[in-house]
């Protein structure tokens, strides 16, 4: 619901500065569709499809697991956000739960508790597959699927919240060109610096320039930035 309110909010003040004021709208929405995270999920999404197709034998998949549980409680050691940390306990146990059931099932029971162990475990069996073999894993397709997924996913929830489709969406995949020289250029003007192997604002540097506001989310506000286009040309 948190997300939804905003599509909704731009919703509302779309209808009224285009059916109560007039403005003509042109509504463009950016999707982003590739990123460090996208790109880790539906590489590990795809060694786990891999993994359970292969179909080994379950000798080999408690070696695995448990190799995979070493792998993720030495994650956790290295962790220090607790959020993050207690979640990641959370995958252990809901697999130690799950292997313990399998081990007290009957023989009618097994192979569904093996299909209930394999789902709990994709987590932590996901993260150490990467490590061995997320390098080898070089489709673009399988990067491409995941988020379309999710945009589908979202187009339908936008529908049913009677929000109003965008006139053009825009996904980061395919300006990617674009995108890089753009950053570019804010580096050059000076508003953007390198770090850690990525680009951030210099939001200080921006805020101490003459009529440069920064994080301003009062529409009437953007509307005079949008009229006052000499502080958006030094930037970009």
């Amino acid at each position: 619901m948190g997300h939804a309110r905003s599509y909704v909010s731009f919703d509302i003040l779309r209808r009224v500065l285009q059916d109560y004021f007039g403005f003509p709208i042109h509504y463009v929405m950016n999707i982003t569709d590739i990123d460090d995270k996208i790109i880790k999920r539906a590489r590990t999404r795809y060694l786990i499809q891999q993994y359970r197709k292969s179909q080994m034998q379950w000798d080999q998949v408690y070696e695995d697991l448990t190799r995979a549980l070493e792998h993720h409680t030495q994650a956790i050691a290295a962790t220090t956000d607790p959020d993050k940390r207690k979640m990641m306990l959370a995958e252990v146990e809901k697999v130690k739960n799950a292997a313990d059931a399998l081990k007290a099932a009957t023989e009618g029971e097994a192979v569904e508790k093996q299909e209930e162990l394999l789902k709990c475990a994709e987590g932590v069996l996901g993260e150490w597959l990467d490590q061995q073999k997320g390098k080898e894993v070089t489709d673009n397709s399988i990067f491409s699927e995941l988020p379309r997924h999710y945009e589908e996913e979202f187009n339908k929830d936008m529908e049913a919240l009677n929000v109003m489709e965008a006139d053009v969406v825009t996904r980061v995949s395919e300006y990617v060109p674009q995108i890089v020289d753009y950053v570019a250029k804010i580096i050059e003007n000076g508003y953007a610096y390198e770090a850690n192997n990525s680009v951030y604002f210099d939001v200080a540097k921006f805020d101490a320039e003459p009529n440069h506001y920064y994080a301003k989310s009062d529409i009437f506000f953007c509307i005079y930035q949008l009229n006052n286009q000499t502080a958006l040309r030094e930037v970009f």
